[in-house]
């Protein structure tokens, strides 16, 4: 794997890693609060209470449910995104470096008497080695576009987990806050409607960033029938075989 493509896993990995921390700290927050108010003694003694508050703990935890089931999704699909990463690396490392290097000098000629050769056997020869430099030159092209095009589909999915995390490093704090400071029936209730709040609009906000991101995927993926017709380009390559000096 090449360092580009170790530093972008890295980079995406810890992503991942952060957005995780983020999604634990608001289930152990709520854990927490649950484990505070749900056996107290006071729901024996605040009847229509304790059912507004099993309503809304109920909501909450439903809204909070939702959250991990996305975030288990994201996780679940995270490995082909590094798979991805480490093949549009790939492509210029492997395809797109070798080519570009050779075909710069192909039409090198080290030998001092090359020069004085001529006739028919010289411009085969010359036919030949024109038609390498093209071939090069169209490996060279193909490796770039198709790694380009990975890495947009990388990039896209990148942006998202970042998105979705500053989304969650915003209101996750506030979540916990909130549902740790309820010191009363009356103030747990309140937590449970303002936490509920919180969630929702950490669902909107990330919501209007994935809106941004699928634009950018959509438009990656949209390229497939581009990279297909690359990979299926052979124009340089007559009989789909590399031009051989040998004819």
């Amino acid at each position: 794997m090449s360092e580009d493509a170790e530093s972008t896993t890295a980079e995406f990995k810890k992503l991942i890693d952060q957005l995780v921390q983020w999604v634990n700290d608001m289930v152990n927050g709520f854990r927490e609060f649950v484990g505070k108010w749900a056996d107290s003694a006071w729901r024996y003694v605040l009847g229509p209470a304790v059912i507004a508050f099993d309503r809304g703990m109920k909501a909450l935890n439903e809204k909070i449910t939702k959250i991990v089931q996305d975030i288990q999704k994201i996780l679940e699909h995270s490995t082909p995104i590094v798979s991805i990463i480490v093949q549009g690396f790939s492509w210029l490392e492997d395809a797109q470096r070798p080519a570009s290097q050779l075909q710069g000098v192909v039409k090198e000629h080290p030998d001092a008497n090359f020069g004085h050769w001529e006739g028919a056997a010289r411009k085969a020869y010359d036919d030949a080695v024109d038609a390498q430099h093209a071939a090069l030159g169209a490996i060279k092209t193909k490796a770039d576009n198709i790694s380009s095009w990975l890495l947009d589909i990388a990039k896209a999915n990148i942006m998202f987990v970042k998105e979705l995390g500053d989304a969650f490093a915003a209101l996750v704090g506030e979540f916990v806050a909130v549902l740790v400071e309820a010191g009363t029936i009356v103030g747990a209730l309140e937590a449970i409607g303002e936490a509920g709040k919180l969630v929702e609009k950490l669902v909107t906000t990330a919501g209007q960033r994935l809106t941004k991101v699928v634009e950018m995927y959509s438009e990656a993926v949209g390229r497939t029938r581009d990279a297909t017709s690359i990979q299926y380009d052979a124009a340089e390559f007559p009989n789909d075989k590399w031009p051989s000096l040998a004819g």
